[in-house]
């Protein structure tokens, strides 16, 4: 029973139960027994339930306001205090609606490339979370054996008056991207607009920052194919003609 209300709490500013099913691709018919505390989830079901809300197997046995925040190493407090701190802003849904978005930036290794991918936006209690996957038409790493055509990543988005701060990592690095895109930017009623910047050291030939460009792709999956046919890296004659004096802008950093 403690399971049980555990994830009524989690549920409740967060995903319907059958998108969450969806999700994380379990039976929607068992998940209500484990809401109704008549059965208890495999360890790879309570992984996967887990890993989505950000908890751990506590849940089984303990109450959720006795083991939140966790705190897996002692920089997870100072961490969660300097991003998303308590009593910040909560986050409004009408600004940034789950769904996919479809964004564009300058290649940050590649000088005169673009590139464009997509972001998937939802939300996880009470955290708004987006993941995606950048696409390379080589290998990622030369003379390894790393020849994977896209590289994940994931990360957080934050609320601001003015606009929203985005913290992403790449699961295979530890270089992180922060990016910021604003509310009622100028000409730009169906792109949210802003600039996106790595963390890395300086490198010959390469940039650090780069203005962004992000577009609501529609729900159908014929939309949001072909949004997915149209990622990857590309030279400027590729770009949509509406975004390029957008994106050629250079800041000096």
């Amino acid at each position: 029973m403690v399971l049980s209300e555990n994830l009524r709490q989690l549920l409740r500013n967060g995903p319907s139960i059958p998108s969450l099913c969806r999700e994380l691709g379990l039976n929607r018919t068992q998940f209500h027994r484990f809401l109704t505390g008549e059965a208890c989830p495999r360890q790879d079901v309570l992984k996967k339930i887990c890993d989505y809300f950000g908890v751990d197997g506590r849940i089984l046995l303990e109450p959720l306001a006795q083991i939140r925040p966790l705190s897996g190493t002692p920089a997870d407090p100072l961490l969660r205090r300097i991003i998303m701190p308590e009593g910040s802003r909560p986050f409004d849904d009408y600004f940034f609606p789950d769904g996919y978005y479809r964004y564009w930036r300058r290649s940050f290794s590649c000088a005169g490339q673009f590139v464009s991918g997509l972001w998937r936006v939802r939300r996880a209690g009470a955290v708004k979370q987006v993941d995606g996957w950048d696409l390379y038409p080589h290998p990622v790493r030369s003379g390894t054996r790393r020849f994977s055509r896209k590289s994940p990543w994931s990360g957080v988005v934050v609320q601001t008056f003015d606009g929203l701060k985005i913290y992403t990592r790449a699961e295979d690095e530890t270089i992180m991207t922060f990016s910021f895109l604003e509310f009622g930017a100028p000409n730009s009623s169906r792109y949210l607009r802003g600039l996106s910047v790595v963390a890395r050291r300086e490198m010959a030939g390469a940039t650090r920052t780069t203005p962004l460009l992000v577009e609501p792709v529609g729900a159908g999956r014929g939309e949001l194919l072909r949004a997915a046919r149209g990622c990857g890296m590309m030279g400027v004659e590729a770009l949509p003609p509406r975004l390029r004096g957008v994106l050629e802008l250079r800041d000096s950093f």
